[in-house]
């Protein structure tokens, strides 16, 4: 070994620059069978073999791109708020045209400042409450939370500082109101929150005729909401109801034949809204023939039901 060894060169000869392996062919490597299954299940090999795997596809991601106009930035040309009802109404109106939903909140937030001039000209203040209609009802039906949740407060803090006055824009958008019970808690609290105090400082005949046409709703909590609000409407000693009113509330309140509606609906919650309307009614009419008469038309079967949310003391 050492006779060969003295025979080897003391330096390795330099490689040429222009000189590679690239064409020289790749080396084999014989390994019989029973060598490559032990190789194959070692867990060491499965392991790196899996955060190969894991690794490759790390490296694939890519983080897309967020255009400025999706980032949530400011817009560079704020819109002053309205200075007029009718340039509020005409800014709640953009939903659709306008991407900035900040111009129609701060349209909603301006009403109660913009209508309390109005409220030594009633002819003024009325002819701003039909064209508020609508444009109301279009922020109760946004997609956006944060505009039905405004609209709702402005409806309220109008209702508390208008009383009765306010009653034809709290029958208009009742009927939304009421849908919003239907949807995602975070519109149906505001919206039933809003309906109850609006309905407590405004009532009027068209409000009590919009929850009696909603006992007949699709939706279980229209139906519900609508029982509530008419035994709320009938709890109020300040609201006469308008003639045959006491009546159609009876018929709202369902019978047991055809059954289907109030006492005898589908749903227990709507049934249990019914009863409780029916103890509201007796105790503001004690010796109607109407209330008397329909609870005597009543099957066993809703005679429990009422008996069972019958007031303490009543």
């Amino acid at each position: 070994v050492e006779a060969r060894c003295s025979k080897l060169p003391n330096e390795l000869p330099e490689m040429a620059d222009d000189e590679s392996f690239a064409d020289l062919p790749p080396p084999v490597v014989k390994r019989n069978s029973s060598q490559i299954n032990r190789a194959l299940s070692s867990p060491s090999l499965s392991l790196l073999v899996v955060l190969g795997a894991l690794g490759l596809k790390r490296s694939s991601r890519v983080t897309p791109s967020v255009p400025a106009e999706d980032a949530g930035e400011a817009s560079n040309s704020p819109v002053p708020p309205p200075s007029s009802v009718a340039e509020a109404c005409d800014q709640l109106n953009s939903a659709g045209k306008d991407d900035d939903w900040t111009v129609r909140n701060n349209a909603l937030l301006a009403l109660p400042a913009l209508l309390e001039p109005l409220v030594s000209q009633p002819e003024a203040f009325r002819k701003a409450l039909n064209a508020l209609g609508e444009p109301m009802v279009l922020s109760l039906s946004d997609l956006r939370s944060a505009l039905v949740r405004s609209a709702c407060h402005v409806c309220q803090k109008l209702a508390t500082a208008h009383g009765r006055a306010l009653a034809p824009l709290v029958a208009y958008i009742l009927p939304q109101l009421l849908l919003n019970l239907a949807l995602l808690k975070a519109f149906a609290s505001v919206s039933l929150t809003a309906a109850t105090v609006c309905l407590g400082m405004a009532p009027s005949g068209t409000a009590l005729k919009v929850c009696i046409a909603n006992t007949k709703a699709s939706q279980r909590q229209v139906r519900q909401g609508s029982l509530e609000f008419l035994g709320l409407l009938l709890s109020n000693p300040d609201f006469e109801l308008p003639p045959k009113g006491v009546a159609a509330a009876m018929v709202a309140m369902g019978t047991s034949k055809p059954a289907g509606r109030g006492v005898t609906d589908p749903d227990s919650t709507v049934r249990t809204a019914a009863a409780k309307a029916y103890w509201v009614a007796a105790s503001r009419y004690p010796g109607s023939e109407e209330v008397a008469g329909w609870l005597a038309k009543l099957a066993d079967r809703e005679r429990k039901l009422i008996d069972k949310h019958r007031p303490p003391g009543s």
